[in-house]
Parts: structure tokens; C-alpha cells; sequence
């Protein structure tokens, strides 16, 4: 059987890890004969959110909320303010969602960083955070 997945997860690299493992070992189970079942070899992964890292995804909003050629959102007094946001509050935030992998520290970190940052700049236009 063939199968083509999509990923839409921050820890996407974990995910397409672990997925081909897993697959690997049962293929290999199926073959020895010791489980019984279906081959399953994946030919594609596809990732609909691109999101695998916040602290890149959190700094691009701002970056390109203020400098792109489709539409500026924010003016530079705003990057500034949530640069400063991201830099004393969410990024520390979210290493510590990293560095423990609590549900709490990592919950902390994503209502910080989207009440503070991409929130508010999500709100300031007409656009869709995906648009380019």
C-alpha cells in the first residue's frame, strides 16, 4: 500500500523521524513474517504548515509584517516594540517550552508569543498570515 501524509506540527522533525522509523520496522515485521498485515511504504510527505520552528516563525511575522513588497502592516515603531516583545518575552518563553516539553511551558509560550506578537500584528490588516 502506498500512502502520502501531511504533517502539520512545530515539531515536524520529530514527526518525519519518527514516522519513517516506524514504518521501517513494521515493513521489516511484515517481511520476517512476525506481524501480520499490509506493507505500508510512504512515497510522500507533505507538510501544510511549515511551522517547525517558532522562534524563526514568531521573528519572520515580524520581519515580514514590516518589510516585504505585498503589503506592510505594521510601521517600524510597531516592529520595534514587538521586536522587543520577542526578544524579553516570547523567546525565552519559548526555550523553556523547548528545553522542558511541558504541556505548561510550552502553553506559557504559545499565549505569550500569539497574545503579544502574532495576534495583534494577524489583526492590524487585511491579509492571511500565509499569504506571500
Amino acid at each position: 500500500m502506498k500512502t502520502e501524509t501531511l504533517g502539520s506540527s512545530q515539531r515536524y522533525h520529530v514527526f518525519k523521524i519518527n514516522l519513517h522509523s516506524i514504518f521501517e520496522q513494521q515493513n521489516a515485521a511484515i517481511d520476517k513474517g512476525t506481524v501480520q498485515g499490509e506493507k505500508i511504504n510512504i512515497v510522500a510527505l507533505g507538510i501544510n504548515n511549515g511551522w517547525t520552528d517558532p522562534n524563526i516563525s514568531y521573528k519572520a511575522y515580524l520581519d515580514f509584517s514590516v518589510n516585504n513588497t505585498y503589503n506592510i502592516i505594521i510601521t517600524k515603531s510597531q516592529y520595534n516594540s514587538y521586536r522587543d516583545t520577542y526578544n524579553f518575552a516570547c523567546v525565552p518563553a519559548l526555550n523553556k517550552c523547548l528545553s522542558s516539553s511541558t504541556n505548561s511551558a510550552c502553553s506559557s509560550a504559545q499565549s505569550i508569543c500569539y497574545n503579544d506578537i502574532k495576534g495583534p500584528i494577524s489583526e492590524s490588516g487585511d491579509f492571511d498570515v500565509y499569504d506571500v
